[in-house]
């Protein structure tokens, strides 16, 4: 008898695990890039995995992010974390231009002298995606690490160059994308941006359900923002943004990936993918709140370079 009940409490829990990861799926289709020229592949590696420095052999996607000009990348601040401390800037770079995950070595040794072959008349941009070092990573001070709450999850990757098809009508995958506030859309005004309700998109390479490996190829899922009565979580709504449902949100790897929004037509990145709870929505850093901050860095950083 305590057999037959042990067994039968098993069954039950997993019908009820399995019916619980099919809810828990993401979703979502494989995105188009000239839809979504600005993102970004945040890559990690090890600096005894690259060759002559330039190179890059052991490199892995670890997250998500934005151009957000020829030479800035917006990313969480957890995206460039390890073991509780800022990554040091030779071990990232970015890759731009591409929808797939990974590429085979040969195809980034391509991607690297592209910009030379260029002027010899032999490279394509629309064929080549580009691996751009970093050379500067700032944090905003206010992150913690540790802090559960992911309250001022934003980080700013400077390149080492800039991206050679910027802003070059050549490469139409390949362009900023535009941040919320640049355009004067302030967060309290009459008309708030984004509402409650408001159908916005994210993209990244993260998980399309809860079993298995990320997908080869970047996918886009449809993200309704929350309000902040229904979203019911422990998060700062001046500074982070509610979206998705128990059903759709972001993964792991998707972390950093733009959340974007229309207003008349023009695409905003409102959000940075920063976390994600079981049965619940998904949570942003807001971008509008640091819009200031993102302009301070870059203007202090430019000086210094």
């Amino acid at each position: 008898m305590n057999i037959l009940s042990v067994s039968l409490a098993i069954l039950i829990l997993s019908t009820i695990t399995s019916s619980y990861r099919v809810r828990r799926a993401i979703g979502g289709k494989e995105l188009d890039l000239t839809e979504w020229p600005w993102l970004a592949s945040v890559k990690v590696f090890e600096p005894t995995y690259y060759v002559l420095k330039f190179i890059p052999i052991g490199v892995w996607h670890h997250c998500s992010a934005t151009l957000i000009s020829k030479q800035w990348v917006l990313t969480a601040a957890e995206c460039v974390e390890r073991d509780g401390e800022i990554m040091k800037a030779n071990h990232i770079h970015i890759r731009l231009g591409d929808g797939q995950r990974e590429k085979s070595f040969m195809e980034r040794l391509k991607g690297k002298f592209c910009k030379y072959a260029k002027s010899l008349g032999i490279c394509n941009y629309e064929d080549v995606e580009y691996y751009l070092h970093v050379k500067r990573v700032i944090v905003h001070e206010g992150y913690q690490f540790k802090n559960v709450k992911r309250e001022h999850n934003v980080a700013l990757l400077y390149l080492e160059d800039n991206v050679p098809a910027f802003p070059d009508d050549s490469a139409p995958h390949i362009s900023r994308v535009h941040l919320h506030n640049e355009d004067n859309i302030l967060l309290n005004s009459d008309e708030q941006f984004p509402s409650s309700n408001d159908k916005c998109k994210f993209g990244g390479w993260g998980r399309i359900n809860e079993e298995g490996k990320p997908p080869i190829n970047a996918h886009q899922v449809d993200m309704p923002i929350i309000s902040e009565e229904i979203c019911n979580m422990n998060v700062d709504h001046e500074i982070q943004i509610c979206a998705g449902s128990e059903s759709v949100g972001i993964r792991q790897y998707d972390l950093g990936g733009p959340l974007i929004c229309r207003k008349d037509g023009k695409p905003y990145q409102v959000g940075i993918g920063s976390d994600w709870r079981k049965g619940k929505a998904s949570i942003f850093t807001r971008v509008s709140a640091y819009y200031d901050w993102i302009k301070e860095n870059i203007i202090e950083h430019e000086g210094l370079a």
